[in-house]
């Protein structure tokens, strides 16, 4: 009779240890370094010559929401050294000190300027949602990273980093590619 409280002392205690490990593994997990992969000087010289592009439009909606999208762009790209919570809080427009686009993605500018310029095409929107796959996939790593689950960081770690770079550098072309077909859209 006299085992049962020490019993649900060492349940107790056993449990609280791993409450603990939990708590200190998402802070390991959030503070990751995702291996994005820099982007060169042609994708800068390809926003500057989109935005002279921009600049050019004549409607000042459609072009506000381009210019909107064009500046989208250039806050959410990675830098090296970027953190699972960095990016998502980047990507997601939390750190932007922006007030239209706190919490949207890519998809939200996209449906701005294609209500604000009359575009109905679907091989660019099917683009967009293209450009949504790493990020989304970086959305759930983040959210996941509360859930009680053991991973393996360390074995797989080579083919997550080729992912995340592949990830990465395809989203923003993916992006500035919808950027340039809207634009030239809007030209016609």
């Amino acid at each position: 009779m006299k085992k049962y409280p020490y019993v649900f002392l060492g349940v107790f205690i056993s449990i609280l240890v791993l409450l603990i490990i939990h708590f200190i593994s998402i802070n390991i997990k959030m503070n990751r370094v995702i291996n994005v992969k820099e982007m060169d000087e042609s994708y800068s010289k390809k926003i500057v010559e989109i935005e002279s592009d921009i600049e050019k439009i004549k409607d000042d909606e459609c072009k506000n929401s381009l210019k909107y999208m064009s500046d989208r762009i250039k806050v959410t790209i990675p830098d090296k050294g970027v953190t699972l919570k960095d990016y998502y809080h980047r990507y997601y427009g939390y750190d932007n000190n922006r007030n239209d686009d706190d919490g949207e993605t890519f998809l939200f500018f996209y449906s701005k300027v294609a209500d604000n310029c009359n575009i109905n095409n679907d091989s660019i929107y099917n683009k967009a949602l293209e450009s949504m796959v790493f990020p989304y996939e970086i959305k759930n790593r983040y959210l996941g990273t509360y859930q009680i689950s053991i991973s393996d960081l360390f074995i797989l770690k080579d083919e997550i980093d080729k992912s995340d770079e592949l990830g990465s550098y395809s989203n923003k072309m993916l992006e500035l590619e919808v950027l340039s077909k809207l634009v030239e859209e809007v030209k016609k």
